[in-house]
């Protein structure tokens, strides 16, 4: 019974009075001093409302209160879009597999989401993209009718894009030991193993990124054949740095569930 008027500066709340004039009258003391970035730049899910500011930070309202939800590096990615992209974005809500998602797609450039039971972002594209190429709210990606096949929908069962490629990948926090050199010696990947398709074997890559920026070559381990559920990825001699980073991923088509990833690090001295 609440309607919220959203500008550009400010996001008014108006309640449902039924007053014979106008059934709504502006709620005394929410006006909430925050605008929207775009017109489509917000959603509703799971009793809450979540929106991108003006000063594009992604906030979720907490009563009338705008409490921050993105981190520094969502807002990094935020802040590297074009005006044209950012005034297109589009906010939706979904659930797959039993998880909430939260996500803002700005067209041909960025696509974020957040995992509202996790409390994680990550970021979606679609193969060849620097966007998750998909319909949200009215007035987002076309398909080419005449061309493309028409609409699909999140298959849990499926690890392929439209039967194309789908990357699946995590990428750590750099390590910090304030300044020091830290020696990265094995990374474990502990994950369901043994369930490639029959006659083929399910791949993992790791890359590592001795500063958290530059990275290295993939290193290719696998998971197993069908049936090699005792399998374990294991990398050796991983490398050094003062800001270590390991970034998982995986382009083949097999359920990939991970666990876990531990790596062996050591720290040197001062």
């Amino acid at each position: 019974n609440q309607l919220y008027l959203c500008g550009t500066r400010t996001i008014e709340v108006w309640q449902l009075t039924g007053a014979s004039d106008f059934p709504f009258q502006p709620l005394v003391n929410s006006q909430i001093e925050r605008g929207l970035i775009a017109p489509n730049a917000i959603v509703a899910e799971d009793n809450t409302i979540a929106f991108i500011g003006d000063d594009k930070v992604v906030y979720r309202l907490d009563g009338y209160r705008p409490a921050r939800m993105s981190t520094g590096a969502i807002e990094r990615a935020i802040l590297a879009v074009s005006d044209a992209s950012l005034a297109a974005c589009e906010g939706f809500a979904y659930t797959s597999g039993g998880q909430k998602f939260i996500c803002f797609r700005f067209p041909d450039e960025l696509t974020i989401q957040f995992n509202l039971g996790t409390g994680l972002w990550n970021y979606a594209e679609t193969y060849g993209h620097a966007d998750w190429r998909l319909i949200g709210s009215a007035g987002g990606y076309t398909r080419n009718f005449m061309t493309d096949t028409g609409l699909v929908a999140l298959d849990e069962g499926l690890n392929t894009d439209e039967g194309g490629t789908m990357i699946r990948k995590a990428v750590s926090a750099p390590g910090d030991a304030n300044g020091r050199l830290m020696t990265v010696d094995r990374v474990f990947l502990d994950a369901e193993a043994g369930r490639a398709a029959m006659g083929e074997t399910s791949n993992v890559m790791m890359r590592f990124a001795p500063d958290g920026e530059t990275w290295g070559n993939n290193r290719v381990r696998s998971l197993g054949l069908t049936g090699e559920y005792r399998a374990r990825a294991t990398w050796r001699g991983v490398g050094c740095g003062t800001r270590p980073t390991v970034e998982i991923s995986t382009s083949d088509d097999f359920r990939f569930v991970v666990a876990s990833v531990i790596c062996d690090v050591e720290v040197g001295a001062d």
